[in-house]
């Protein structure tokens, strides 16, 4: 029988490193296209935000996905630690902008 939050779960955390892989690869390819270093590229808009949102997509996978019962509640954590983030990221992107 097939389960449903295994599914999910498996499409989370493989969406994750897909969008992972393609935005670091974007950063990539505009820090040869500018001939800039990747390492100040890939900290400037909007590469921490989808690097983020990447992972939180990765952990919450895991967290459903996950055989093992002592870490689901790890990759669980993981993911609430990481949506912590993201929405104080967001609540302090908009301050951050005007002040530019």
């Amino acid at each position: 029988m097939i389960n449903s939050m295994t599914i999910t779960g498996n499409i989370l955390w493989v969406s994750g490193i897909a969008l992972l892989l393609a935005n670091w690869s974007w950063a990539y390819y505009e820090a040869q296209r500018l001939r800039a270093p990747f390492r100040t590229l890939r900290k400037q808009s909007p590469y921490p935000r989808v690097t983020l949102f990447g992972e939180l997509l990765f952990a919450s996978g895991l967290a459903l996905s996950d055989a093992r019962l002592w870490a689901k509640p790890l990759w669980g954590a993981i993911a609430i630690i990481l949506m912590v983030f993201a929405i104080r990221d967001l609540r302090t992107r908009p301050a951050r902008e005007e002040t530019e």
